[in-house]
């Protein structure tokens, strides 16, 4: 005997911290539908019937994972008539997750029996809904509530070959080269931005570095919308700031402040040291105050120090670097997504030395045609820190022929 079978019924409203556009882009990811699509259906105003005669246990899966989204969603018993006054467009067609499928849905077919259920929508290896079914593999509904929730990262971090380094440089060129002018309009005005605010008397440093995560993870989001196999967008830029993980990204960068502050100090200390060790000198070389016998005499000193700064930042942008991707798309507190960040990293610093060496060579070869050739430089750069975080923490790479 076949038990009863139910339906999931989207009531056409979202919940109300929920970010609609961001909404937008979870559901079209988990659900592989394009995200026009997407937007029409849960945007277009009425109750929708999202799914249909499947057991109860499966509609429970879909419900919790459309709230968990920004849905309000409900379960009722299949055929059961939704509000009449709107069009109720079925996902039940695109068995396959193919937005082709899914734009063919253009009504419920409450009636309809004996067909095979689709397959439950795919979630990433990541627990949250806000990482696409890109590199990695996905989790049927049937796991959803098997992994962690919000603030956590439910997938390991890998340690990935040398040459991997090399290959998020070419993963950041491929999607640029998919979206050139929209990635070259966004890091300019990221650019230009960043440093008008700084030019601000005071405080303008201070505000462009908290804010600059919050601009970062903007371009991770529309990166992995980008990815998951959607366009990329100028002002996915600003996207951080709609994205409910303001205040997180806003954090990140008061501990990426932190940070600094305490290489800050112990440079000073370091500087301290130097000068005393410089008062010991003969006070005849002091007196001269030629330049050239200053540098032989304090050159090896100033260097040291120097290097000591850069040897001290080092880890703090290792703590700073995967934080706003992991923030926006794991949604992990910002000490934890640091922390993880740090790992990363660690775990992977030859290939980051690898990575650091070619982006340096780009810089300095985008720097020398008037600077220009950083408006290809810079969007691969940013683009490159999301494949560097698809591959660390899910595994593989893009190629012209597979998305991200």
């Amino acid at each position: 005997m076949m038990g009863m079978l139910y339906q999931v019924v989207y009531t056409g409203a979202l919940q109300p911290q929920a970010s609609a556009e961001q909404t937008v882009r979870d559901f079209a990811a988990i659900f592989k539908v394009a995200e026009d699509k997407a937007r029409e259906l849960l945007l277009g105003g009425g109750a929708r019937v999202l799914k249909q005669e499947i057991d109860q246990a499966n509609a429970a899966r879909y419900r919790e994972i459309l709230e968990e989204i920004g849905l309000e969603v409900r379960v009722e018993p299949s055929g059961t008539p939704v509000d009449p006054h709107a069009a109720s467009p079925s996902i039940a067609s695109s068995a396959s997750g193919s937005a082709g499928a899914f734009s063919g849905a253009t009504s419920a077919e409450p009636g309809r029996h004996g067909a095979e259920p689709p397959p439950a929508p795919s979630r990433p290896a990541g627990s949250e809904p806000g990482i696409g079914s890109g590199v990695g593999a996905g989790v049927s509904a049937g796991d959803a509530g098997a992994g962690a929730g919000p603030g956590t990262h439910r997938g390991g971090v890998r340690a990935v070959p040398l040459g991997n380094g090399w290959q998020w440089i070419v993963g950041g060129f491929e999607l640029f080269r998919r979206a050139p002018i929209p990635w070259i309009g966004a890091a300019a005005a990221l650019f230009v931005l960043s440093s008008l605010i700084s030019l601000v008397p005071m405080i303008g440093g201070l505000v462009s570095t908290l804010i600059g995560p919050v601009f970062l993870g903007g371009l991770m989001l529309g990166a992995h919308a980008q990815a998951s196999g959607g366009g990329f967008r100028m002002n996915a830029l600003f996207d951080g700031f709609s994205s409910g993980h303001a205040g997180r990204l806003v954090t990140v960068g008061a501990l990426y402040l932190v940070g600094v502050f305490v290489v800050a100090i112990v440079a000073g200390v370091g500087v301290g040291i130097i000068g005393a060790l410089a008062g010991g000198m003969d006070a005849a070389v002091l007196e001269q105050q030629d330049p050239e016998l200053l540098m032989a005499t304090m050159g090896p000193l100033l260097l040291s120090a120097l290097l000591l700064i850069m040897l001290l930042l080092v880890p703090v942008i290792m703590a700073y670097w995967f934080a706003p991707a992991l923030v926006v798309l794991e949604r992990m507190a910002p000490l934890a997504a640091m922390q993880l960040s740090f790992t990363a990293c660690w775990r992977n610093v030859m290939p980051f030395v690898l990575y650091g060496l070619v982006l340096m060579a780009l810089v300095v070869l985008g720097s020398i045609p008037m600077f220009l050739g950083l408006l290809v430089v810079l969007p691969i750069l940013l683009a490159s820190i999301y494949v560097g975080y698809r591959d660390i923490f899910y595994g593989g790479l893009p190629t012209p022929s597979r998305p991200v």
